[in-house]
């Protein structure tokens, strides 16, 4: 089983699995040259968890409903708000091209947050 620390003081930024090399993934997150991000024996992000797919055991599987409030739902959806990572991820597709498919959505949020913005 994989924790992303959700429920503790540091959620998302202290991740780890029983059956983890810590210093391995953290060479692993090192490599995608992610800008302003140094990776050290834990790390956050699709790119962990595309990581933590790769290295976990044979049996990999994300954890079934039920998630607290939600019966139907797989956690990991409910956490990233759709089926598109899994789905993504199941095609091949890595962290980098997933978190570039990000960028007319951030760009939209810039624009509508603008007018909220006081200074």
């Amino acid at each position: 089983m994989l924790s992303e620390a959700r429920g503790t003081t540091r959620p998302f930024e202290l991740a780890g699995a029983p059956w983890l090399d810590a210093q391995s993934l953290a060479g692993a997150m090192n490599r995608y040259r992610l800008p302003g991000v140094h990776f050290r024996p834990v790390a956050v992000g699709v790119a962990l968890i595309e990581a933590f797919r790769a290295a976990g055991p044979k049996g990999f599987a994300w954890r079934d409903p039920p998630y607290e409030y939600e019966h139907d739902k797989m956690p990991i959806d409910i956490l990233y708000g759709s089926a598109e990572l899994r789905a993504d991820l199941a095609a091949g597709k890595n962290a980098g091209v997933i978190a570039d498919s990000w960028t007319a959505g951030i760009r939209e949020f810039g624009r509508i947050r603008e007018k909220y913005l006081i200074y």
